[in-house]
């Protein structure tokens, strides 16, 4: 039997993204039945109602521990953040210290979710413990992190000491190669789509002005400002189209988003829709009553937002950044410039709509017959299986 340990940030899965994926990952895993997993969760958010759980694992938050040491404690954590650490490595070193001790006579594997805060706190407990720790990048970890003077140095501790590393794309994979990350220490593997995943392809509807959608919120790194800038001028130079805005603002957006309803309502009237999140089905549907799906991200690793539009075979304008390279750069309907730049995205995206008709016409129905075969739960499991077999 092999007790995984899975570390992460935070854990509300039908939010998607990387708590997603750890929901995902841990539910693989389960499937063969010589592996248990346990999610630990370092967030002090308590679990969000309704939220799914992998089936099969337990999920630990390590909150609770927190709030059970006393008051005095509690207090310090709250008052001095930067005891947050020391409390967290304290608690997860301790609980899975415990398993291992229970069932000394099976394999033990921490597996981490971002480098830089549970792959730090994972590496310690790993090495102190005497237990593989393999660290799955997840997207600003590695597209920010590593190129921040301030962020590297735990970035860096983390590659040098992890048994194995996880990259969503080959973007990832070269810039650990820069890191002087060895290949034999890298895998690279990219997120699956649920085998439940809706069927229906999107197929182009010629009436009125095209609908462009982007499900990426509000953060500054999902470029949501590049895609209203950009938005605004394809308007002035004479496109008729409409524009569609999904997803939460984190806190510090809010008031940014606010602003920006008010100017763009002022200036386009109803052609642009800002709204808040969206359940995966919602989101679905408007896909399939769009024309073209934005997401000028400055940085990715393996998207689950841009995989499910890719997966519908409708036109995209992205960012040459994470999985799209490695999965869409031989596809005409998927339009991919350079992260960062207002002037090519501006430029693509106008191309990209007067050319819809043509492009809608010549979308490769084998192409995407293969991609969804790669994009399957099963090609994603088989990769895990070969690299945790590596230390059962």
């Amino acid at each position: 039997m092999t007790f995984v340990h899975m570390l992460t940030d935070s854990y509300w899965p039908d939010r998607g993204g990387m708590e997603e994926s750890v929901a995902r990952i841990a539910h693989l895993l389960t499937r063969s039945g010589d592996r248990t997993c346990t999610i630990y969760v370092r967030d002090t958010r308590p679990p969000a109602e309704g939220a799914t759980d992998p089936g099969g694992g337990t999920v630990v938050y390590l909150w609770n521990a927190k709030a059970a040491l006393a008051p005095p404690v509690l207090a310090s954590v709250t008052t001095y953040p930067e005891e947050r650490y020391r409390l967290d490595y304290l608690l997860f070193k301790n609980a899975v210290a415990e398993a291992v001790a229970r069932h000394a006579s099976s394999r033990h594997v921490i597996v981490s979710f971002y480098l830089t805060t549970a792959g730090f706190l994972a590496q310690h407990v790993a090495a102190e413990l005497g237990i593989p720790h393999v660290a799955r990048a997840t997207g600003s970890d590695l597209s920010a992190d590593l190129h921040n003077p301030h962020r590297m140095a735990p970035v860096e501790f983390v590659l040098r000491r992890a048994s194995h590393v996880v990259t969503l794309s080959r973007e990832q994979a070269r810039w650990l190669e820069f890191a002087g990350v060895g290949a034999e220490r890298v895998t690279m593997i990219h997120n699956s789509l649920p085998d439940d995943s809706p069927a229906e392809r999107w197929r182009f509807r010629p009436e009125g002005d095209v609908h462009i959608v982007s499900d990426s919120g509000y953060r500054f790194q999902k470029g949501t400002h590049l895609l209203f800038a950009a938005f605004r001028g394809a308007v002035r130079d004479g496109v008729r189209a409409t524009l569609t805005v999904v997803g939460p603002a984190e806190s510090r957006a809010r008031a940014y988003r606010e602003r920006e309803r008010a100017s763009l309502s002022e200036e386009l009237g109803d052609r642009v829709r800002l709204l808040d999140w969206m359940d995966k089905p919602k989101v679905h549907d408007l896909l399939l009553v769009s024309h073209l799906y934005c997401a000028p991200t400055l940085g990715e690793g393996c998207s689950l937002a841009r995989l499910a539009a890719l997966a519908l075979g409708m036109p995209i304008v992205s960012t040459a950044c994470g999985e799209l390279p490695d999965l869409a750069a031989d596809m005409d309907h998927v339009r991919l410039v350079p992260p960062g730049s207002i002037v090519r995205l501006a430029a693509v995206l106008e191309q990209t709509v007067r050319d819809l008709p043509r492009m809608a016409s010549q979308i490769d129905g084998h192409r995407l017959n293969a991609l969804s075969e790669h994009l399957s739960p099963s090609r994603e499991l088989a990769q895990w299986d070969a690299l945790l077999g590596e230390f059962e």
